[in-house]
């Protein structure tokens, strides 16, 4: 049972991490964003035009940051979380 969680626990941070991708505009396969790494990703209609090919900011780049290193965190930990069961 704890397996099955820990494998939920997994997908549900890499969705977080996907909607991180689309709206900061980092694309695969950077690990990390940058500030004043270009935006590579289409936002939303309204915000399409404004923010396509922009650079990211520097709180932008830290948040998603934090996103990528808690689901990176997490993958690192699995294999000895597993083994410890």
């Amino acid at each position: 049972f704890v397996v099955v969680l820990s494998a939920i626990q997994n997908i549900w941070m890499q969705i977080k991490v996907g909607s991180a991708r689309k709206k900061y505009g980092v694309q695969p396969p950077a690990l990390y964003a940058a500030a004043g790494m270009k935006q590579t990703w289409s936002k939303p209609e309204s915000e399409q035009v404004a923010l396509l090919n922009q650079p990211l900011s520097e709180e932008d780049a830290f948040a998603f940051n934090c996103v990528q290193r808690v689901h990176q965190n997490q993958i690192e930990q699995l294999p000895v979380f597993l083994a410890s069961l």
